[in-house]
C-alpha cells in the first residue's frame, strides 16, 4: 500500500512543485500580452482627434486588408503619406455599403456608391444600425446564421466609436470630416448623435473638408499635422 510521506514544514510537495511551475509557466505567458491586472489600461497615446474619411471607388485587391490599406484613392493616398504611423489621429471609413467603421479593421473589396437617396436612409437610420443591413426572411435559426455569415462584416457607427473612446478613456474633441457632399450629410448627422451620446465633446469643433480633390488633400493634410507642424 501506498503511503504518503509527510512533507516536511518549510518544504513543497510534489503537488506544491507542480502548482508553483504551472503558476509561473501560466505568468510567462500572460506577460508576453503585457497584461495588467493591478488597475486600468493606459490611454491610448494617439491624440483625442477623429478624422472620418469617405471611401473611395479605387480599392487595392488582395485579401486580408485593413480598410486604410484596402482605399487607395487620392485621399486615402494623402492620409498614408501624411500619418504613416496612424499616431495622428483615429481614423474611421465611411462607406455606402458597411457605414462606418474604424480604418484598421479589416475590409473586404466591393462596389457600391452612396447617392442623395441612400445618404438620407443612412442619416436616418442614425449610428446603432448595423451595415451593411441585412434581410432575414430565412424561417430557420440555421439558414439566418449563414445569411449573417454571407454578408461578411457589419460595422455599427456607435459602436466604432465607443471602442476608440474606450481606448482613448475620453471622448474626442476635434473631428474631422473629409469627402464628397453625400458622405458629409451623413457623418453630419453622425456626429450630432454622436456628441448628444457623449462620445464626441459637445465642444468640439467639427472640421469639414469639401472641395475639388486638389484642395481636399491639402486640407486634409493640414488637419492632420495643425497640431505638431510637421512635415509630411
Amino acid at each position: 500500500m501506498f503511503t504518503k510521506r509527510p512533507v516536511p514544514r518549510g518544504q513543497l510537495g510534489h503537488t506544491d512543485m507542480v502548482s508553483l511551475a504551472a503558476t509561473l509557466r501560466i505568468g510567462q505567458a500572460l506577460r508576453q500580452y503585457d497584461l495588467d491586472f493591478d488597475g486600468a489600461p493606459a490611454p491610448s497615446p494617439i491624440p483625442p482627434r477623429l478624422l472620418i474619411l469617405a471611401c473611395s471607388a479605387t480599392k487595392a485587391s488582395g485579401l486580408g486588408m485593413a480598410a486604410r490599406d484596402r482605399y487607395d484613392g487620392p485621399l486615402w493616398q494623402s492620409l498614408r503619406v501624411a500619418d504613416p504611423d496612424a499616431s495622428r489621429a483615429w481614423v474611421a471609413f465611411l462607406s455606402a455599403r458597411y457605414g462606418l467603421g474604424a480604418a484598421s479593421a479589416e475590409l473586404p473589396a466591393y462596389d457600391a456608391v452612396l447617392n442623395r437617396r441612400s445618404a438620407a436612409a443612412m442619416a436616418e437610420a442614425g449610428i446603432h444600425r448595423l451595415h451593411p443591413e441585412i434581410a432575414l426572411t430565412q424561417k430557420t435559426a440555421a439558414g439566418r446564421e449563414r445569411a449573417i455569415k454571407a454578408a461578411g462584416p457589419r460595422f455599427c457607427a456607435r459602436g466604432t466609436v465607443q471602442v476608440m473612446v474606450n481606448q482613448l478613456q475620453q471622448p474626442f474633441r476635434d473631428v474631422a470630416i473629409c469627402g464628397g457632399r453625400h458622405y458629409v450629410d451623413v457623418a453630419q448627422a453622425y456626429v450630432a448623435e454622436l456628441k448628444e451620446a457623449g462620445l464626441i465633446a459637445q465642444a468640439a469643433p467639427v472640421a469639414v473638408i469639401n472641395d475639388e480633390i486638389g484642395f481636399m488633400r491639402a486640407g486634409l493634410k493640414a488637419w492632420l499635422t495643425a497640431h505638431d507642424g510637421a512635415e509630411a
